[in-house]
């Protein structure tokens, strides 16, 4: 969701849920996890999109912070 266009660029937001299902871990069994989170998008004008997530994980709390260089505004 974008929440601020101009000329010189664009900030916007997202939210997420990402889900995952593992056969045979080296815990031996399947495993299935699942994060929720937050996501904050800027693009300047003729610059690359600067991104920043954060999500937690629902199956066993533990949280991550992820920083990246594009993706689809």
């Amino acid at each position: 969701q974008r929440l601020w266009r101009a000329p010189v660029g664009q900030v916007g937001y997202v939210l997420f849920y990402e889900g995952g299902w593992m056969g045979r871990t080296a815990q031996g069994g399947d495993q299935t996890l699942h994060d929720v989170g937050v996501g904050l998008r800027i693009g300047l004008r003729g610059a690359a999109l600067l991104r920043a997530d954060y999500a937690w994980s629902l199956t066993d709390g533990k949280s991550a912070l992820t920083a990246g260089i594009g993706q689809v505004f």
